[in-house]
Order: C-alpha cells, then structure tokens, then sequence
C-alpha cells in the first residue's frame, strides 16, 4: 500500500464512523474499534510498514494511531449506552478525534517524505515499501515552511494541514480508476477549508479587522471552486493537473498575501 492509499484509507474509515454513529444498529464493537490493527491502515502498519521501524516518523505515525482508536472507541462506548453522539459535538475538527486524526495524516505523509528523501528503504521492506522509497518523484517539493507563518499559532497548524491534503494530492496518479479516491481527497480539503476559513474569520471578527468583508468574500469564491473542481474531476481526470497548479497556488498566494495582511491586527488584539 502506497502513502497516499493510506490517507484514503484513514478518511474512508472515518465516513464509516461517521455513518454509523448517525444510526447506530451495532455494527460497531468497541473492543474492536479500540485495536489499531484492524483497520486498513493498521493493518499496514504493523506489517509492511513495520520495515521503518527505525524512523521516528514511523514511531509517531504508529502512536497518532493507536491513540486516534482509543479516541473512537470512547465515542463507540458512549453511543452504544445510547448517548447522543453528534458530529458537532463528538467529532469535530477542534475535539481529540479531529486533531488525532488530523495528525494521523500529518504523520503518513511526514514518514513518506523521509523515507523519500532519504532513499534509504529498509532491505526488509516489501516490493511496494521499496517502489514508494525509491521514487524520487514522491519527494513532496509542495510542504509549508516557517517563511508561511502568519503569526497566529491556531490558524498556521491549520494551513500546515492544507499543505499536507495537498501533498497527497500531489502524489496520487492521475488515471481514470483513482476518481474516487481523489474525490475523497478533495472532500476532506473542501470540509477542512470550510472549518478553517469559519475559525480565521472569527479571529479577524474578534480583532475587529478592517478587511474581514473582502477576506470573507475570497473564502466563498474558494470553496466554491473546490466544489466545481469536484465535479469536473468526476467527469475529466485530465484535469486534475491544472486543478492541483490552482489549488497550491492559491492557497501560497492567499496566505502570503491576504493572511499575513491580518498578522499585526490579530496579534495587537492579543491574538497570537
């Protein structure tokens, strides 16, 4: 299993969740859930991705996980003593589970890019370990860096995630039978835009900045594009090249211009 598969894999497993805690019928056992070798992704990385052991990154990836399956288990406990389980309660990005698996992803692709860079794969490593070590290719050359930072702690954890998102969608190959899980990418990039650009906006409201209206006005126009990129991506992967130029670039140029513009009155505000 490549990196990029496992990220799909995780945001699969996680509408699954979500699908059954909206109407609970005992699918969903939590001594099981609370294993993190059971899932796809588990599966790969008490196995073949064992072979980094060695990588921090791989130690972090391992520990996100197994604590991202204690966190579900807690909410499946919760919902199998018919307790009220609501995505906007339990689920969202700034509870335990958001963050977890946030950082789930965050640490697939931080393994990916060592073990890329590094060209160093383990002689125990499988055909398709040694295939995602090998290709220099697979290198994310599109990652945040400290010259993106706008100040505001909360809102550059949430652009160093979008780099990420991006990442994987970089790294996917562009053919027909990967529509899916592309749009599964891009359904995790639209969702995490939304929440972000609703936080940013409410620290620009509380800082009483000037030029919240045009800023807000930007967010819309982006979503909105994800939204049509969605659709034509079902219909033409042809284009997913331009969609991903677009969508890195917007993001660089968004923060670098119109965020870094709102830096001093957030933080004369107190915001930091």
């Amino acid at each position: 299993m490549d990196f990029e598969r496992g990220v799909t894999e995780h945001l699969a497993w996680k509408d699954r969740l979500f699908e059954c805690l909206a109407r609970p019928d005992g699918r969903l056992n939590p001594s099981e859930v609370t294993s993190d070798q059971n899932c796809t992704l588990g599966k790969w990385i008490h196995a073949e991705a064992a072979a980094y052991a060695d990588d921090p990154e791989f130690s972090t990836l391992r520990t996100e996980h197994a604590h991202f399956h204690k966190v579900v288990a807690n909410i499946v406990r919760g919902a199998c003593l018919g307790l009220s389980v609501r995505n906007e309660a339990a689920l969202e990005r700034e509870t335990e589970f958001g963050k977890t698996s946030a950082k789930v992803i965050s640490a697939l692709m931080a393994l990916k890019s060592k073990v890329a860079t590094s060209g160093a794969v383990p002689e125990s490593a499988t055909t398709e370990c040694r295939v995602a070590g090998q290709a220099a290719e697979c290198s994310p050359a599109f990652a945040w860096n400290p010259s993106y930072s706008v100040h505001v702690r909360q809102c550059d954890e949430h652009h160093k995630y979008l780099f990420v998102l991006l990442q994987v969608l970089e790294g996917m190959p562009d053919k027909a039978e990967c529509v899916s899980t592309v749009k599964t990418v891009l359904d995790e990039l639209q969702d995490y835009c939304e929440y972000h650009f609703k936080v940013e906006e409410g620290l620009m409201q509380q800082a009483r900045y000037s030029e919240l209206t045009p800023h807000r006005a930007a967010h819309q126009a982006f979503t909105a594009r994800i939204a049509q990129f969605k659709q034509n991506r079902a219909a033409s992967p042809q284009a997913f090249a331009a969609i991903l130029t677009f969508l890195k670039k917007w993001i660089v140029d968004h923060i670098q211009g119109m965020d870094k513009a709102y830096s001093a009155a957030l933080n004369e505000a107190g915001i930091h």
